[in-house]
């Protein structure tokens, strides 16, 4: 666990389907681009951290994407979650129409 100077950090983990690709662009325009660490995918983003973090190069606010809860265990700093709920039932029926796209 590295510790990064006891820097705030912010983990948006990006729930398909629930309106976080609307948060995403807004944290994007709140935010410089080179303190923004995007993931991709869950096996991204625990494999990116980990790189930034080997690299001596983890300088970000902000963490965001589809990711698992637990990536503040490999940075010691504070930190915050944020995510966006939807009723399950609306959330399915959107993903199962995305996919019939």
């Amino acid at each position: 666990m590295k510790n990064i100077s006891r820097q705030h950090i912010i983990y948006f983990l990006h729930i398909p389907k629930t309106g976080g690709t609307t948060l995403r662009d807004i944290i994007n325009r709140q935010y410089p681009k080179r303190q923004i660490l995007q993931t991709h995918t869950l096996l991204h983003s625990k494999n990116i951290v980990k790189n930034h973090i080997e690299n001596d190069s983890f300088k970000f606010k902000i963490v965001q994407g589809h990711m698992k809860f637990g990536l503040h265990k490999e940075i010691d700093s504070n930190y915050s979650y944020i995510t966006i709920f939807r009723n399950p039932v609306s959330r399915v029926l959107s993903q199962y129409y995305y996919f019939l796209k």
